[in-house]
């Protein structure tokens, strides 16, 4: 699941160097600027559950399912607006005159939780799985269609305020583009 975002500002150098009798163009990445903030904090702890047709349907379809190799795959999102805060944020370092490349990530982890039957050739498919992985993906099913879906406690637009002077420290510039060293 997201629980922070990463910005950075990078561009490319170009170089030379001799090979043989021409020279060749050696590009590379520089990075201007990297800042990873935390979001948890913003993450309302409860989630929505999202299911077809019904949560309920949902779970006596997997108990009602004779399947020895069966799972219900939850993944789960966070629902936030990213494309603004994306937006806000490339504002905020043209206004500063930063020209190149900007990045703004989510890195997620935790997304996907399984439950898996715990019937005994369902184990062995699971303990054995690189010998039995051809047998799994024969027999496997997975109840793949639930979701859990976050919210955050603020919008993108009121988290980008509170947080806008602090990025902006990131991305303070000199005359070309490039940050600012101290």
């Amino acid at each position: 699941m997201i629980n922070h975002f990463s910005l950075s500002g990078w561009h490319k150098e170009k170089s030379q160097e001799l090979s043989g009798k021409s020279y060749k163009n050696i590009y590379t990445t520089v990075i201007d600027f990297e800042v990873t903030l935390d979001l948890s904090g913003y993450i309302l702890p409860t989630a929505e559950v999202i299911a077809s047709p019904s949560f309920d349907e949902y779970l006596e379809a997997y108990i009602g399912d004779e399947n020895k190799c069966k799972e219900i795959i939850l993944k789960k999102t966070v629902l936030w607006e990213y494309d603004l805060l994306y937006k806000s944020i490339l504002d905020l370092a043209r206004r500063r005159g930063y020209r190149y490349n900007l990045s703004v990530t989510y890195p997620q982890s935790n997304l996907i939780v399984k439950a898996m039957t715990d019937h005994s050739f369902g184990k062995n498919v699971r303990t054995y799985g690189f010998i039995a992985a051809p047998i799994s993906w024969l027999y496997k099913k997975k109840f793949d269609k639930l979701q859990s879906q976050f919210k955050m406690n603020t919008s993108a637009s009121e988290w980008f305020t509170q947080n806008s002077t602090l990025i902006e420290q990131y991305i303070t510039t000199d005359q070309r583009g490039g940050r600012v060293v101290s």
